[in-house]
This record gives C-alpha cells, sequence and structure tokens, in this order.
C-alpha cells in the first residue's frame, strides 16, 4: 500500500472514532438541554395551575361563607339578604348569585332579574355535587362558544345550594400579568377538555372540544405531563406541561416553542 492511502487510511480511522465521540458528546447535551426544558415547563404550569387553583378556592370560600350561614335556616329568610348586591359588585366577574333548595326552587338572586339558570347546567352541577360530596365548578356554554361561564355552587347543610355564575374572562386576567417568552402560552380546558382560555388567541376558539387530542393522552394515568405536539391554532411545535388541578378536574398547560 502507497503513502498515500496509509495516510487516507490512518485519517479515516482517526476521524471516524472522533467524529462518533463528537456525536455522542452532541446527543447527550442535547439529552441535558432538553431534560431542563421539560424540568422548566413543568414548574411553569405547576405554578401557573396552582395559582388557578387559587382564584377558584378564593371564589368558593365566599360562597361557603354563606351556606354556613344560610345553613342554618335553609328555606330563609336569610340575614345576609340585604347585602347580595354589594357582595356581587364588588366582584368584577361575578353575573350573578341565587340560593336554591333542596327541589332546586329558587329562593334568592342577586340581580332579582336574573335568568333561570340552564337546566343542563344544574342537572350537572347536582351530579357532580352528588359524585363529589362536596362543592362543584362547571362550564356554562349557553352564551356561545367564545363566551365561557364558570358556575360554581357550594351545598347548604340541610338541603339546597349557593351558586355563583362568573364571567371565564377572568381567567385571562388571572394570568395577565405574566410575561412569556416569544411564541409561549398559557392555556386552561374545563373537565371536558374544551378551551376555557388561550394567551395570544381570540376568544373564537374558546370552547373548542380538544378532548381527542393526543395532548391529554398522558394524563389519562397521571395527573401532570410533560408533551411535544403542535397547536392545532398556529402550528407551532411546542414542548407543553400539563396539569390537573384535582379540585377542578381543569387543566392547565403552558407551552415554549
Amino acid at each position: 500500500m502507497g503513502i498515500r492511502r496509509r495516510l487516507l487510511a490512518l485519517s479515516i480511522g482517526i476521524a471516524i472514532p472522533l467524529t462518533l465521540v463528537g456525536l455522542a458528546m452532541l446527543w447527550r447535551l442535547w439529552q441535558e438541554s432538553r431534560k431542563e426544558l421539560n424540568h422548566s415547563t413543568e414548574e411553569q404550569s405547576e405554578l401557573a395551575a396552582v395559582a388557578f387553583e387559587k382564584w377558584i378556592d378564593g371564589q368558593r370560600q365566599s360562597l361557603s361563607t354563606l351556606a354556613a350561614v344560610a345553613s342554618e335556616d335553609p328555606r330563609g329568610p336569610f340575614p345576609f339578604a340585604g347585602r347580595l348586591s354589594y357582595i356581587v359588585n364588588t366582584r368584577p366577574h361575578w353575573i350573578d348569585l341565587r340560593i336554591l333548595d333542596d327541589k332546586s326552587n329558587l329562593l334568592v338572586a342577586q340581580p332579582r332579574d336574573s335568568p333561570a339558570l340552564p337546566t343542563a347546567v344544574l342537572s350537572t352541577l347536582r351530579n357532580e355535587m352528588r359524585r363529589r360530596n362536596s362543592w362543584a365548578v362547571v362550564t356554562d356554554w349557553t352564551g356561545g362558544e367564545g363566551h365561557p361561564v364558570l358556575a360554581l355552587a357550594v351545598p347548604v347543610s340541610g338541603g339546597g345550594m349557593i351558586i355563583a355564575r362568573i364571567d371565564g374572562a377572568a381567567i385571562g386576567e388571572l394570568f395577565r400579568d405574566i410575561e412569556l417568552t416569544d411564541g409561549a402560552v398559557i392555556a386552561v380546558f374545563d373537565s371536558q377538555r374544551r378551551v376555557l382560555y388561550r394567551s395570544s388567541t381570540e376568544n373564537t376558539y374558546f370552547g373548542t372540544d380538544r378532548s381527542d387530542s393526543p395532548l391529554f393522552s398522558p394524563l389519562i394515568e397521571q395527573s401532570k405531563a410533560v408533551v411535544e405536539t403542535t397547536s392545532p391554532y398556529d402550528g407551532v411545535k411546542r414542548v407543553y406541561g400539563l396539569v390537573v388541578v384535582r379540585s377542578t378536574e381543569c387543566v392547565v398547560a403552558t407551552g415554549v416553542p
């Protein structure tokens, strides 16, 4: 074998191992980078979920206080009846509040001319409260897919319930001051996996049923997950952190490109 061929063979023999080592190092660096991204995304989604859960709990606590007083005489009159207007008006996203007896008859409503709660929403609330043996929150979409309303109900000891309807726009206010990196999103899905909120998205997408999305597949067996998928809304591939908020069964997601 000539000198040139020997040098060429030697060069190839050295280059291939170096290339393989380089590729292995790049792969290891990519894995570490991806691991850090997954961890960061998971932490962000957990923080967003905690914020959402605390906000829901704040609304519930107000109703629980009223329910405790109402339980002393479930059919009324209620000592706080004269203050219901103040209670509703000082909570900017509350639409109305009502007290029902154990047969779903209306006892008190604020405003007094509030439209009747849709039968399907009331039925779902009752079923959820019975299943959970506690308070419940469901989404009222009767105003249209772009206008979600949260119906939050707390049981009154001795029968009946207190229900507040809350404008879904309040969720946007909750996350309004969070600064997101370019292309990042925060989204909230209700218990049926319909879009309650998504940052950087017109509310025309609110109410979209995403229950068949592979995004939620890992949540069948666990309460949180990290998933990479392409958004059907803007076509951007992101790594999403997902957390199921156990108290409501809603899902809070944060996505990073």
